[in-house]
Formats: C-alpha cells, structure tokens, sequence
C-alpha cells in the first residue's frame, strides 16, 4: 500500500458514516446480515465452536453482528477480523469482541483448515489477483466449510453502460479493479475448489448515482428496485456467492 493510497478518501473515509448513516445503506447492510445467517445455518447446528474470519473486515461494521449470530448458538464460537488497511483495523477493533489482525488477504497469516466459515464482503473487486484470494480463503477453510463472497455486480450491461458511457468519471476514481458477473464469480469460485451452493442477488444496479441515490432514498424507490433485482438478476446491484469447501 502506498503514500499515494493513504492519500485518497476511499482510504481512510467513515465506512460506518457511509453504510450505516441513511436507512437506505441500513436496510443493505441488514439484508447481507439476514444472507449472512442463513449461509452459516448449516454450521450453527453443531456441538463444536465455530471459528469465523471475516476476511477484509474494514472498519468492522459486520463483526458485532456475526458476534450476534454465533454467540446465540454457542458462546464458546470464535469471530476474527482481518484486514490490510491499518486505519481500518484500529476501527475494527472498537467493534469487535475477537481479534482483528492487519494482513494480506493474497497471503493470510493462518494455519490451514483453520476456520470453520469465511466471510469475504465486498474486497476481492480490490485485488488485482482475486484468484490468489480465493485460493488462500480455500486453504484455510476446513473441509466442509462454508465461504460467503460478495462483490459488486460492476460487470452486468447497466454497470457497463454507467462507467464506459454515461458516468466515465467513474473509472478514474475508483479503486475498484475487478468488474465480476455472476458467471465470472462462480467460476472464480469453482475454479478454487469450492462447490457454490447458490449465488444470491442485491438490489437493482441503476446506471447513473444520482439517480441511484435519489430512488434508493424513498422506500417505495427500494421496493421498486428490489422487484426489478428480482426480475432481472443478471442487472442486479450486487451478489453474495456461497460456497463450500468441498
């Protein structure tokens, strides 16, 4: 990570503020959590504690929450953080009731078939080399284990007609440097070893911000744009793969 990175908002800026500060971001991040649980049922039912890496954690916003899931199962379940971002670990650490280490999810500093499940939210449109992310989350999962990756749906033709034609602005300022669909995420995913349960959709992918931030503010707007998710998933805002190591 270089001076030239810390410089720049995406940074360092509030992800709790972002997220969290206007109940359209609220009802997003309290679907994830509603997925979240669900893929990790399977687990929840078992006699031996559940140790969890939430893996790119950011400022942590997840991480009282699946302290929330686990620990009404078994208080005995472990919930990690990790993440690069030294600014956004020491945030982290405010959230979390387990350890938040800094490190690289390209080179993760766990034995392997540590963890029981592994949450990745939202970081692999980050990496330049996803597939060496994936592999390292494949090496410390156990067998049978559960991987929940979500990413933004940047690759469908509404991302596309956004960032190449209608708000090219986009490009220059994101540090996003992977565009997945659907099948390229699955196969990301196959390609790793792990077999994907299901791949579930977000929202609805609006092709200009303002716009996007205007409907999204009324809750008939999010109605609306969840119905279209829901009828067209391959234009969908986001995706949330779960995957088991097989």
């Amino acid at each position: 990570m270089t001076d030239a990175d810390i410089d720049k908002n995406w940074y360092k800026d509030d992800q709790f503020l972002r997220q969290m500060g206007e109940l359209n971001g609220r009802e997003v991040v309290a679907n994830r959590w509603k997925i979240f649980k669900q893929a990790l049922e399977p687990l929840l039912n078992s006699e031996n504690p559940i140790k969890l890496l939430d893996a790119g954690c950011g400022d942590g916003i997840n991480l009282p929450e699946l302290d929330r899931i686990l620990y009404e199962h078994n208080p005995k379940n472990l919930i990690m953080g990790m993440d690069l971002n030294p600014v956004r670990v020491a945030r982290a650490k405010n959230r979390a009731s387990g350890p938040v280490l800094q490190g690289s999810l390209t080179n993760l500093p766990f034995a392997e078939e540590e963890f029981d499940a592994v949450l990745c939210s939202h970081v692999i449109e980050h990496i330049p080399n996803p597939e060496l992310a994936i592999d390292e989350i494949v090496r410390i999962l156990k067998p049978g284990g559960v991987a929940i990756v979500g990413v933004p749906n940047e690759g469908c033709l509404l991302a596309l007609l956004r960032n190449q034609v209608l708000q090219r602005s986009i490009l220059r300022s994101t540090d996003h440097v992977n565009f997945f669909t659907r099948s390229i995420l699955e196969s990301l995913l196959l390609n790793a070893g792990l077999s994907v349960n299901e791949i579930l959709t977000e929202g609805f992918f609006l092709p200009h911000l303002r716009l996007s931030n205007l409907v999204s503010r009324a809750s008939l707007g999010r109605k609306f744009l969840k119905v279209l998710g829901q009828l067209f998933p391959s234009q969908a805002a986001g995706l949330i793969a779960v995957g088991r190591r097989t």
